[in-house]
């Protein structure tokens, strides 16, 4: 353990110091508004309504179609115009089917009305590598006294998708008991990449310095296909062949906050 806290310190130690020293490493924290394209498993979603809800009424319904999304990134400036950097994002889209049914009215049972919810929640983890191009930083930029104040930069990056889908069923009726524990856990992942235009201003600009900006991008992300959960409810679709694949592919806005030294 030693020798490996030796390393890593012997590794890592001359490169934040060389950051630190010329000002070229930095956070960056974002969130923001994202568009999925999940039509393979909004269609899944709808012909399960069609084929195993047939005797309940639906009565509410929605799609995945957008999100939120938060990321985190460490960035090294290598040169004056170039950067690197290490990330990480985090994106959930949901969609629920609410609907009830009839149950009793045999046998002298009484007749009630059972209320339940289909929840599915969609999860993606991303980590990756990620190139900076700092418009701002090219001379007739810094040159001009009110842009020099403006970050602009763009940014492609690529790595990989951790994705997570879960379907569960809920009840709003507190009478009923047990509903929780019909869930479905798929683990999906695939390859991620993304490109961001971002504009900001510089809040500071000693040694430490902040910018807080907006980011316009787009990002590819499509999974593999689900293979359903384990145990009664071990395939929440209603065939085999109708079971999707993720797709967080789409664009995104947002707001970003750098800091450094």
């Amino acid at each position: 353990m030693i020798k490996k806290i030796f390393f890593i310190w012997f590794f890592w130690n001359p490169i934040f110091h060389f950051a630190q020293q010329k000002g070229a490493i930095s956070i960056e924290v974002n969130t923001s508004y994202r568009q999925f394209s999940m039509n393979e498993f909004n269609r899944a979603i709808s012909i399960r309504r069609a084929n195993s809800y047939s005797e309940a009424n639906i009565t509410k319904t929605t799609n995945v179609e957008n999100g939120y999304g938060h990321g985190l990134s460490l960035n090294l400036q290598l040169t004056k115009l170039i950067g690197v950097g290490l990330y990480s994002e985090y994106a959930k889209g949901s969609s629920v089917t609410e609907y009830n049914y009839i149950v009793g009215g045999e046998n002298g049972v009484p007749i009630d009305t059972w209320y339940r919810v289909d929840n599915h929640d969609l999860h993606s983890l991303t980590l990756g590598l990620k190139t900076q191009f700092f418009i701002n930083k090219l001379d007739f930029w810094e040159r001009n006294s009110w842009l020099s104040k403006i970050e602009s930069v763009i940014e492609i990056g690529g790595g990989y998708g951790l994705s997570r889908a879960d379907i569960y069923i809920t009840s709003p009726d507190k009478e009923s008991v047990g509903v929780g524990s019909m869930k479905e856990f798929n683990r999906v992942s695939g390859i991620h990449f993304m490109a961001n235009f971002k504009t900001g201003f510089k809040i500071l600009n000693n040694s430490i310095f902040s910018t807080i900006g907006l980011t316009f991008g787009y990002q590819y992300l499509k999974t593999n296909r689900l293979q359903g959960g384990e145990g009664e409810y071990h395939n929440y679709f209603f065939s085999k062949e109708n079971t999707p694949k993720l797709d967080f592919s789409g664009f995104s806005t947002g707001i970003y906050l750098t800091f450094g030294k």
